[in-house]
């Protein structure tokens, strides 16, 4: 499956649960208004957490190109000095 089309298809999962909270909560049926604010609660924590950690391994990655950069300017600066 498409990665966006399973974040779109997990957002609207997440969009729904915090809806059917509100709507049981309106209707005084707190006991499933908890669950889904609960459900809904747990999406959004696994959504921010995968966003996390694609985020450092961005850095991680743009970390490893600037320091293999340096590197080969550092070699340059002792060759040319050879």
């Amino acid at each position: 499956m498409d990665l966006s089309l399973e974040l779109n298809a997990s957002n609207n999962t997440a969009i729904a649960q915090s809806l059917l909270a509100k709507i049981y909560e309106m209707q005084k049926q707190y006991e499933k208004a908890l669950t889904y604010y609960k459900k809904y609660h747990d999406m959004d924590i696994q959504s921010q957490k995968e966003a996390l950690e694609e985020r450092l391994h961005h850095i991680r990655s743009q970390f490893k190109i600037e320091q293999a950069q340096h590197e080969k300017e550092n070699f340059q600066v002792e060759k040319c000095r050879a």
